[in-house]
């Protein structure tokens, strides 16, 4: 083959190839488009999996309802059987904002669905006290960033004084 025929072979070679790169781009990016889309929606439907059964649990079971209002509108008269009951539900609630807290950080949480996820636990956490009491006798176990993240939300209440005296 003569050597202009074999360069101009090359060059539309050489076209071709640089149109199927784009054409890849192209599709890869619409393949992690997708992928991002459906890691959201796996994301939500992981939320509504782990948070609706803690909200069942309240809505269904009408003295689980008392002993949460109980913890939070006073958490330090509530027994320690009582109180252990609500732990346990606190910590649950905790998770769940904490693993939505970590989503987000990732950029896989929606930026209007995390904007309500905080509003949700910045108001729920400022007006109860069970989740205040939670937070302080627990918050060590909620490592940094979301640790810090969270102690700059929740308020910090003092136990009553006679609680105080009676642990020491």
């Amino acid at each position: 083959m003569p050597k202009p025929k074999l360069e101009r072979v090359a060059m539309i070679a050489e076209v071709i190839a640089a149109i199927a790169v784009v054409i890849s781009v192209i599709y890869l990016a619409q393949q992690i488009s997708a992928n991002n889309k459906l890691m959201q929606s796996q994301t939500y439907h992981n939320f509504l999996t782990i948070g609706h059964p803690l909200q069942q649990m309240v809505a269904s079971n009408p003295e689980f309802a008392t002993l949460i209002i109980e913890c939070d509108t006073e958490p330090y008269s509530v027994s320690s059987i009582k109180w252990r009951r609500c732990e346990t539900y606190y910590q649950m609630s905790f998770d769940i904002w904490e693993y939505l807290y970590y989503q987000n950080e990732d950029g896989i949480v929606e930026p209007a669905f995390w904007g309500g996820t905080e509003q949700y636990y910045a108001n729920i956490t400022a007006a109860r006290g069970g989740y205040q009491r939670f937070w302080r006798e627990w918050s060590d176990i909620y490592k940094d960033p979301f640790g810090a993240h969270a102690s700059t939300i929740i308020p910090d209440i003092q136990p009553p004084q006679q609680n105080e005296e009676a642990d020491q």
